[in-house]
């Protein structure tokens, strides 16, 4: 996964980035095909800002968190982008578990329609 990291009216700290490449190291073990993240760390006045926006194979998802410690903020859009991206896994899931019932559903049916068939004998049509 690749991760820009934007600071805005501040100087980024190597204290910081590692913190923000760390917390974003944790989504891998959820889903493994995140392609990039672009995260911007911005201050304005006492509100301390972080933006993510995360790039997924064919998703983006995105998180913003505002409050008066970086690393909060940092916690919290992490936090956001944790329950975003299980939910889509789920969902994915779900969607594949789906497929497979309908899938089994549509063969019994077949082998049902294949005995009652052959039941009727010769006057059956």
């Amino acid at each position: 996964m690749r991760i820009d990291i934007t600071a805005r009216h501040f100087e980024l700290t190597k204290a910081l980035e590692d913190h923000v490449r760390e917390r974003l190291g944790t989504l891998v073990k959820y889903f493994e095909s995140i392609i990039h993240a672009h995260v911007t760390l911005s201050v304005e006045k006492y509100r301390h800002i972080t933006e993510i926006i995360l790039k997924i194979s064919r998703l983006t998802m995105a998180s913003r968190e505002e409050s008066d410690n970086m690393y909060s903020s940092i916690d919290g859009a992490v936090e956001k982008l944790e329950r975003q991206v299980k939910r889509y896994k789920q969902k994915l899931k779900n969607h594949k578990t789906k497929k497979r019932e309908i899938e089994k559903t549509t063969e019994g049916e077949s082998e049902e329609f294949l005995e009652f068939s052959e039941e009727g004998g010769e006057g059956a049509w």
